[in-house]
This record gives C-alpha cells, sequence and structure tokens, in this order.
C-alpha cells in the first residue's frame, strides 16, 4: 500500500516540478503528508510489537535474549562494513576474497615478527 502512495506522491511531484502551479503544490503536498503519516504509524506498530516481544522475553525468563533485545533497541541500526581495500587500491566486497586479504595481511604481520625475532637473535649472536 504505501509503494502505490510513493509512486502517486512522486507523479505529483513530476508534475508540479514540469507545472508548477499552486493547485500542483497541494496535490503534491498532500500527498507526501498522508505517506508521512503511514510511515509514521507503520513505525508505531513496529515499535510497539517490538516492545511487547522484548517483554515477553522477560516474562519467560529468556534473560539473555531479553537483555540482547534492548541493547540492539538502545544502540539502533549499525552498519556492516564489509569492503575491504586491497594491496593494488581496489575495493572488495565479496566474502571469500576478503578472507584471503585478511589471511594475507595477518601472515605478513606475522612473519615479520618472526623475521625481526631471528634478526635480533643472529645479531645477538654475532657480538
Amino acid at each position: 500500500m504505501s509503494a502505490e502512495k510513493n509512486s502517486r506522491k512522486e507523479k505529483a511531484r513530476e508534475k508540479f516540478l514540469k507545472d508548477p502551479t499552486e493547485h500542483n503544490g497541494e496535490i503534491y503536498h498532500h500527498h507526501r503528508r498522508r505517506l508521512k503519516s503511514i510511515c509514521k504509524n507503520k513505525k508505531r506498530h513496529y515499535n510497539e510489537t517490538k516492545i511487547l516481544q522484548i517483554e515477553e522475553k522477560f516474562h519467560n525468563n529468556e534473560i539473555r535474549s531479553f537483555y540482547q533485545e534492548v541493547k540492539k533497541s538502545q544502540t539502533g541500526f549499525t552498519y556492516e562494513n564489509t569492503l575491504l581495500k586491497s594491496a593494488k587500491g581496489n575495493l572488495i566486497s565479496e566474502p571469500e576474497i576478503l578472507m584471503e586479504e585478511w589471511k594475507r595481511h595477518f601472515e605478513k604481520l606475522l612473519n615479520k615478527e618472526v623475521m625481526e625475532e631471528k634478526e635480533d637473535h643472529e645479531i645477538g649472536t654475532i657480538t
């Protein structure tokens, strides 16, 4: 339903931009207000159901799950970064290639530490 309302709003917007009369502006603003109201109601309904689910977890003694849900609701949406810049400077988003890049990176770091330890040991035996 909201997708249909959104397309109506977009059509009214396009019409208003092409022909900015007062009548077209009123129609566009009417559609905007209506869609905003629908979105607010859907958000309110979602939040109410989420609260009921969290309360139910508390009453069912699912304490760990309860606190996890509370934490999610307090922190909100967090974006998970799944991009990595390769050694060549290209952005990588495929999970398999990402894992290979991280593997290469940490092997390089760990081998560097081992090589430095060998050099320190060799320097210590020479003197």
